[in-house]
């Protein structure tokens, strides 16, 4: 090799790929905790809105407070949701199911 040229031995080439496939997993594992943390979060919601209106027919919530509570829990459950489904979709790389004629 030249006087300037770094030889590339197979231990560096290993290295970098060690480095690349260790990113991709950082990154992996910070996408699956996402994933965790929004179902852990999904059934906590579901919880509270059933409590709700159980709350409302035992007459200890007012229909105003029961709405507003239950706007508040349908639109956080909404982006769980559109956040799962874009994980999803990513994970399966935005392919349809194929469906059966």
């Amino acid at each position: 090799m030249g006087k300037n040229t770094p030889e590339i031995t197979p231990r560096f080439t290993a290295a970098g790929k060690g480095s690349r496939y260790c990113s991709a997993n950082k990154r992996n594992a910070g996408q699956d905790q996402e994933v965790a943390d929004l179902a852990a979060n999904r059934a906590p919601l579901e919880a509270e809105s059933d409590k709700l209106l159980a709350a409302h027919f035992a007459d200890a919530v007012d229909l105003a407070t029961l709405k507003r509570h239950q706007d508040r829990i349908r639109a956080v459950l909404a982006y769980v949701n559109r956040r799962l489904a874009e994980h999803s979709e990513h994970h399966t790389g935005g392919r349809a199911s194929p469906t059966t004629h």
